[in-house]
């Protein structure tokens, strides 16, 4: 009997410091949410925050800035702009020029591109099909108000410009390769060897990270024209892929390519100029 007496006796005191150590768990987690509520930290069920009264504090704002505020409205604003963001590394100044100096250009590849002219109150919109390899190239600009695409072709010795008028006139004319009427001065642009080489302490020179690649950013100003040019250049291919000249605040001539491709297919004939 005094036995059994003692199992049962064991039996309440297991039990009760069971019912103690649960008490005192819940207790826990209430005062754990409980400070959570007041910090704003979580929303409890609205009937619940009535009984406990207001928080005490406010939510936390988050201020964005610079690189993270780029990030943060990318990402917010789905897949289909996650190319519009940009982060900047910390390289040294003439580490940068120095890498974009002996950067190598590409060789071939395929490009298509906007081009935009304008004014700052006008704005006329071209598209550039540019086919290059090494010193040949194959360009074919299109305009809406003409009958047929502008063609600039090399062939690593002559350079052939055919355009036509409104009226569809052909006009063709024959340039030597080089010197200075080169692709960049046809197509309006900027240099990037005169402004590595010019700029002196008006440029600006940055490493940038996107989504697809590494980019140069570059930029110059000229006070004297009261002009301003800003080139992306592409790390990976070493090509321009984006270029802005602004004349004071006017933006009047910008390149933004939309297609690129690395050592594509090639004929001969693409290159071939009719003496």
């Amino acid at each position: 009997m005094d036995q059994n007496a003692k199992i049962k006796r064991e039996k309440i005191r297991t039990a009760l410091a069971t019912a103690i150590m649960i008490a005192a768990a819940v207790a826990v987690f209430v005062l754990l949410l409980y400070g959570l509520y007041k910090i704003n930290m979580i929303k409890l069920p609205e009937p619940i925050e009535k009984l406990l009264g207001k928080a005490e504090t406010e939510p936390p704002a988050i201020d964005f800035g610079g690189d993270e505020q780029r990030i943060y409205a990318a990402l917010s604003a789905g897949d289909a702009q996650l190319e519009d963001y940009a982060v900047e590394y910390d390289v040294d100044h003439q580490v940068l020029l120095e890498a974009l100096r002996d950067m190598d250009d590409a060789e071939t590849f395929y490009l298509e591109a906007k081009l935009t002219y304008g004014d700052g109150q006008r704005a006329l919109v071209r598209e550039l099909k540019l086919l290059r390899d090494g010193e040949k190239y194959r360009a074919q600009i299109f305009d809406d108000s003409l009958p047929k695409p502008s063609l600039i072709v090399c062939d690593g010795e002559q350079i052939e410009f055919v355009d036509y008028a409104a009226g569809g006139r052909e006009q063709r004319r024959l340039y030597p390769a080089g010197g200075d009427f080169s692709l960049e001065y046809q197509l309006g642009l900027p240099k990037l060897e005169e402004m590595l080489k010019e700029g002196g302490d008006r440029l600006k020179v940055s490493l940038l990270r996107t989504e697809s690649d590494n980019l140069y950013f570059i930029e110059c100003d000229y006070p004297d024209r009261d002009m301003r040019e800003v080139v992306y250049v592409s790390m990976r291919y070493g090509c321009i892929f984006s270029a802005e000249i602004y004349r004071g605040d006017a933006l009047v001539y910008s390149l933004s390519t939309i297609r690129f491709e690395a050592n594509p297919a090639k004929k001969e004939s693409d290159f071939i100029i009719e003496r």
